[in-house]
C-alpha cells in the first residue's frame, strides 16, 4: 500500500481538508501521479453537498507529474507532466460499456 494524501470532504456539505490515506501498491502497468490541478465539476459538488459516502475527494481530469512507474511502462517516465482523464480500470469490453463508448459503466474493472 502507498500512502497519499487528498483534500476531502468529510461530511455533507462540509469543507475540503487534507485527509491522509492509502492507496494500493502499482500493477506493473500503472504509473503513480502527484496531481498539481484538477477539474471539479457539478457532479462533484453534488457528491459532497448531497452524497451519503464519506469522506469524498472530488475532482477528475487531473494534470501532474509522474513520481513512479511499473515494470511493464514503456511510453512515460518519472517527471514526466501528463494528463489523466477519468475513466481507469474500465476493463473497455463490458457491452453496456462500449456499446456507447460509456466505458466509465465498467462492471468488470481490472
Amino acid at each position: 500500500m502507498r500512502n497519499v494524501t487528498g483534500w476531502a470532504a468529510h461530511r455533507q456539505g462540509g469543507p475540503l481538508e487534507p485527509w491522509d490515506f492509502t492507496r494500493r501498491d502499482l500493477r506493473g502497468d500503472d504509473v503513480a501521479v502527484r496531481v498539481e490541478y484538477c477539474g471539479v465539476c457539478a457532479s462533484d459538488n453534488a457528491a459532497i453537498d448531497h452524497g451519503s459516502a464519506f469522506p469524498v475527494v472530488p475532482g477528475h481530469e487531473m494534470v501532474g507529474e509522474i513520481t513512479a512507474v511499473g515494470e511493464a511502462v514503456t511510453r512515460f517516465a518519472v517527471g514526466d507532466k501528463v494528463a489523466v482523464g477519468n475513466i481507469i480500470d474500465s476493463c473497455g469490453q463490458a457491452r453496456r460499456a462500449s456499446a456507447a463508448g460509456r466505458t466509465g459503466a465498467c462492471g468488470s474493472p481490472r
